[in-house]
């Protein structure tokens, strides 16, 4: 008969802390270069072929891009699966809990957390997660709101860099129709010793694309993925238009987790702050 483990709640992943936006006239940005008095625009930077009244805050030589919770709506998919899945073996997982503890983390993360436990999972367990996120995806996933024509427009060198492992990246983007705007250029922590937070991911997919981590826009929708863009050095852009912030205040918690930006919507994505309210 196997035992039934209960996870213990944890506290809260970030301090709910309200932060203030720094306001700099026409930008609101910390860590980035702002000329809000020049009125510079993407277009004339030609970082985006339309970008029209949109300030070039930033102009990086390559963008990385996560894919989970930021090219695809995935992450309630994914954690309602793992939940679903470690149920089978007795293992008490909530969505919200796994979202706090796993959100962009790699599956290794997930037999560390339980094997400090005293919980062991069998190997078994990877394949069987596989297939049940798979057969969930086919069903449900989407492309998030607005990334399409995001991607559509950069006239900038960009790539993935995913905790999840290639397969599932390149059947994600396929089943969303997004695989075409990013060729081969898939980087996911199988690639490397350590998964984010560890900075090895971001500063292996710079080094693939030939960036300087300096002149690097990440875009991440986790606490461990802005966590190890900083460490690499690079200029984080925290996303929250996935359906799993739709009940958690996630502006808050990737900028104390240390994001430069935080935005909602694809459609702002070269927008300042006041210029998308």
């Amino acid at each position: 008969m196997a035992r039934s483990w209960t996870l213990p709640v944890p506290g809260s992943l970030a301090r709910r802390k309200r932060w203030r936006t720094l306001d700099s006239g026409a930008g609101s940005f910390v860590g980035l270069n702002l000329v809000p008095k020049l009125g510079v625009i993407a277009h004339s930077m030609s970082i985006c072929s339309h970008g029209l009244g949109k300030l070039a805050m930033f102009r990086p030589d390559l963008i990385i891009f996560d894919c989970d919770g930021v090219l695809v709506d995935s992450e309630m998919l994914s954690c309602r699966c793992l939940s679903e899945a470690l149920a089978g073996y007795g293992i008490d997982l909530g969505v919200d809990q796994a979202l706090d503890l796993f959100l962009g983390r790699n599956l290794s993360a997930v037999f560390e957390y339980y094997e400090a436990l005293g919980c062991t999972i069998p190997e078994q367990f990877a394949a069987e997660l596989k297939t049940e996120v798979r057969t969930a995806f086919v069903s449900s996933l989407c492309a998030i709101e607005g990334v399409n024509s995001v991607l559509a427009d950069l006239q900038i060198p960009h790539c993935v860099a995913s905790s999840s492992d290639v397969d599932r990246v390149a059947f994600s983007l396929s089943l969303t129709g997004l695989a075409p705007h990013f060729d081969a250029h898939l980087y996911t922590s199988q690639m490397v010793r350590r998964g984010k937070p560890a900075p090895d991911l971001f500063l292996y997919a710079a080094e693939r694309m030939r960036a300087d981590p300096r002149r690097t826009l990440v875009i991440e929708d986790s606490v461990s993925g802005v966590r190890a863009g900083k460490a690499a050095g690079m200029t984080v852009w925290g996303f929250v238009g996935g359906s799993h912030y739709q009940w958690r205040d996630g502006k808050a918690i990737l900028r104390e987790a240390g994001a430069d930006r935080v935005f909602g919507r694809m459609a702002d994505f070269w927008r300042t702050e006041r210029q998308a309210d």
